[in-house]
């Protein structure tokens, strides 16, 4: 059933959200093209200057104003995939558990809990696309630009491959740590929507409002924890800043042994948010659900 939840919200989603998914990549495409040919016209009004034996230098090339345009544009998509993405995950838990159309999802032979998973995996699969439709448009500019082939990308490259192969280990737990920290906000507007839907009036301001307090006490729950028993248990970062004397100092595991016990702590922390903000959604859509 669980399947079948995430294949209406991917059919509920897919097509507004493919579209400006599209049009950013499109938009990247464009503005490589554009880069292309003002670097291969800049290209040869300097060497047409040279053969005429002018020292004149050209800065700019005849397709900056476009390109401008483009730039402005294609930054401008790329905040509105996020904004949209985000949006739609609002919205798509508000209308569909929480208003009207909650009358239809609560009847459906499924736990409350399987409708609050379904909503989260669905929001966590569309903030990942999002992530990678931009990170492709990036890719697709480089290409299509000719950059992808010049000897800053090569060493940047190189560079990447280099850290990624020291440490491997903090890789992995900061690609977990990262969506751990993606599904614990979703939860969290999800336990704030709830919460504030037990008002008859002002539902929203009352979510707000939740979401503001439940931020605070999340940075002093953290702060306490940070210099509590998860640092105890995990043990200190600054601890592996004091090698014992006459040690000889490796500074790349030193670095990665200092963010490996910070990732670590930080990963048990938000797991724990993740859970109590799970069970809070599922309860009060049980326990106090009000589709006035």
């Amino acid at each position: 059933m669980l399947g079948k939840l995430l294949k209406y919200e991917w059919k509920s989603t897919v097509r507004l959200l493919g579209i400006m998914y599209l049009a950013v990549i499109i938009c990247g495409a464009l503005l490589g093209f554009a880069n292309r040919a003002n670097f291969a016209q800049l290209n040869a009004m300097q060497k047409a200057a040279e053969a005429a034996g002018s020292a004149e230098y050209f800065y700019s090339g005849p397709l900056d104003t476009a390109i401008g345009i483009l730039v402005m544009i294609y930054v401008l998509l790329i905040i509105a995939v996020f904004v949209m993405t985000i949006a739609i995950i609002v919205s798509r838990f508000y209308r569909n558990l929480l208003s009207g159309e909650g009358y239809l999802m609560h009847t459906l032979p499924v736990p409350t809990w399987m409708l609050v998973t379904s909503k989260v995996l669905s929001a966590l699969l569309w903030t990942v696309l999002s992530v990678v439709a931009t990170g492709v448009s990036g890719l697709v500019m480089l290409i299509t630009s000719g950059l992808i082939r010049s000897q800053g990308a090569i060493d940047f490259w190189k560079e990447i491959q280099y850290i990624l192969e020291q440490t491997t280990l903090n890789t992995v737990l900061t690609i977990i740590l990262v969506v751990i920290e993606v599904v614990c906000f979703i939860l969290m507007i999800y336990f704030c929507l709830s919460v504030g839907n037990i008002a008859n009036r002002h539902k929203i301001a009352l979510a707000f409002l939740t979401f503001i307090g439940v931020m605070i006490l999340e940075v002093i729950v953290t702060s306490i924890f940070q210099i509590g028993p998860i640092r105890s248990l995990i043990g200190s970062s600054y601890q592996y800043m004091t090698p014992q004397p006459g040690t000889q100092i490796d500074e790349t595991g030193l670095l990665g042994n200092v963010l490996r016990a910070a990732e670590i702590r930080q990963l048990i922390i938000y797991l724990v948010y993740s859970v109590l903000f799970f069970f809070g959604t599922t309860f009060m859509l049980k326990k106090h659900l009000n589709l006035s």
